[in-house]
């Protein structure tokens, strides 16, 4: 079900940096770099090398037979969430880099990315949830895009917005 807008927008949470209780001592590493491809006239966000970096056979990035891809953690994992150098793009510098829509601090922690805002990793920890059924959580990453004049515009890549938004066009 998607979340309804308020009045500011679509609520974001953000993401601490405390690690959650329980966290594994010795959890999966995996690196994942972000770019953007464009498609005719759209833009998309692309995820590139999910191979986790200490299980090569373990690959965290899966897609659905929809076509849409997530980040599968079956063991509590690190995942470092760098951006493309193809791109000129920094990690937003006015708010978090990544949130999500509910609070999910005892699932997920951040750390990283402002001290060099242009190539810093953002490492980002997840604690396996366990069970049987699988369980999702959209993540909102938010990063500058750099203008031809050198400013910079603030975006929000969410993957409950689709365009056209529910209910207009």
């Amino acid at each position: 079900m998607m979340k309804q807008p308020t009045k500011d927008g679509f609520a974001q949470k953000k993401i601490g940096s405390k690690k959650p209780d329980g966290f594994s001592d010795n959890p999966i590493r995996a690196q994942v770099t972000l770019a953007l491809e464009q498609r005719g006239r759209a833009i998309n966000l692309i995820m590139v090398a999910g191979k986790a970096c200490d299980e090569p056979a373990l690959d965290i990035l899966r897609q659905t037979k929809e076509g849409e891809f997530y980040l599968a953690i079956e063991k509590d994992t690190i995942i470092s969430f760098a951006l493309s150098d193809r791109i000129d793009w920094r990690w937003n510098q006015k708010q978090a880099a990544l949130t999500t829509k509910d609070d999910r601090e005892s699932l997920y922690a951040v750390d990283g990315g402002f001290d060099d805002p242009l190539t810093g990793e953002i490492q980002f920890y997840c604690k396996a949830r366990g069970g049987d059924v699988p369980q999702t959580d959209g993540l909102s990453i938010a990063v500058d895009l750099q203008q031809s004049g050198g400013s910079y515009l603030p975006i929000i890549i969410d993957p409950d917005i689709r365009n056209p938004p529910p209910g207009g066009g």
